[in-house]
């Protein structure tokens, strides 16, 4: 089991303007991804999506490949999402590059 402070995020949290953390929008969003059930306990995917350090539907997107067997192109999916600077562009070639 993690053990990790969560003060400052609740402080960070209250601080938005968040009052209620339970009827939150990202608490929302970890319930439609099927990372928590009904009564706000983390499900057996929410438990996979933990163990990632991503935004939850990235997180979620590994698991899913692995079930559905296309990981490998899932892994690329994300890894090009996560990294901006993936394509070369050249300063002196830019025109020629964004033509391609």
């Amino acid at each position: 089991m993690h053990c990790f402070h969560l003060g400052n995020v609740v402080l960070l949290l209250k601080s938005l303007k968040v009052e209620n953390l339970l009827d939150s929008d990202f608490m929302y969003q970890l319930w439609v991804l099927g990372a928590m059930n009904n009564v706000g306990s983390l499900t057996e995917i929410g438990w996979k999506m933990v163990e990632f350090p991503l935004d939850p539907p990235l997180a979620k997107m590994l698991p899913m490949g692995e079930e559905l067997g296309c990981l490998n192109e899932v892994l690329i999916i994300v890894f090009m999402l996560l990294v901006s600077f993936f394509f070369f562009r050249p300063k002196d070639r830019a025109e020629e590059s964004d033509a391609q």
